[in-house]
């Protein structure tokens, strides 16, 4: 299972959003904190990302 499979279309579109600023507005318990987690996990997976930088 990938670190963007469990998330819905608009989530993973945020997610895949790498490199750069990114703007997650949305209301309580709509997933903000996961989509921002599994988009550094992501930018890890990709090399986009450092892992020791995270």
């Amino acid at each position: 299972m990938g670190v963007l499979d469990s998330l819905d279309p608009e989530q993973r579109r945020a997610a895949e959003h790498l490199p750069g600023p990114l703007a997650i507005v949305a209301g309580a318990g709509s997933g903000k904190t996961t989509t921002v987690a599994r988009r550094l996990a992501h930018g890890v997976r990709t090399g986009v990302y450092e892992a020791d930088r995270c």
